[in-house]
């Protein structure tokens, strides 16, 4: 797999980071005075024959030239701020990560939590306007179904907004239909991070799954 990440948006960027590595032997490696030769070495198996994931922080735009015709690696390339011209082409996937409208994630995940389908459909294409990406919005998901099973065992060491939130979520989901939803969303991440759905597919399955039927 060959990722390479940018773009202005590094709250995002770096939550898809972290999401990324769950589970993988990887390596994060700092790169602003890595070579290119350095780069080669850290890729090559190990002596068991192992190959690990390597994860190159902000190498230099030099490199990036080396790297553009290489289809056999395991290699994610992370930029904390936009590319404005990318020499990478093939294999590479390239995910630009832009600054997102907070208040269409935010309406997004109301309409799901009560249950409004109609409001949800309404809320999709306004996420995709404001590019908010789906590396957001599983996380964002899964934050608030953990936050309210918190909520059901304890009203302690919430905001008053949050309280008054959570105390409208939770008319309309049980402890186990929530624990039902955080295994649905870790289907969700394997079916997408595997490459069996499109992203957007994935979503829509997602919710006509958990509330569709509501």
């Amino acid at each position: 797999m060959l990722t390479l990440v940018h773009g202005e948006n590094q709250v995002s960027s770096r939550l898809y980071l972290d999401r990324f590595k769950k589970g993988l032997d990887c390596q994060v490696v700092e790169g602003k005075s890595l070579t290119y030769y350095d780069l080669e070495l850290l890729r090559a198996p190990n002596f068991l024959g192992a190959v690990q994931t390597i994860i190159v922080e902000n190498p230099k735009i030099e490199i990036l030239e080396n790297l553009k015709d290489i289809t056999d690696a395991s290699l994610v390339i992370w930029y904390n701020k936009k590319l404005d011209k990318i020499p990478l082409k093939g294999a590479w996937k390239i995910l630009e990560f832009r600054p997102t409208g907070g208040k269409a994630l935010f309406n997004f995940l109301d309409s799901f939590f009560t249950k409004n389908l109609k409001q949800v459909y309404i809320n999709l294409p306004l996420l995709k306007q404001s590019n908010t990406p789906y590396e957001l919005i599983a996380p964002s998901l899964n934050k608030q179904v953990l936050s309210l099973l918190s909520y059901k065992e304890s009203k302690v060491g919430f905001s008053p907004f949050q309280l008054r939130k959570f105390m409208d979520f939770d008319k309309f989901w049980s402890r186990s239909e929530l624990i039902s939803l955080l295994r649905r969303l870790l289907e969700l991440d394997y079916r997408v991070k595997s490459g069996r759905l499109d992203q957007d597919l994935a979503l829509h399955s997602f919710i006509l799954g958990t509330i569709g039927k509501s």
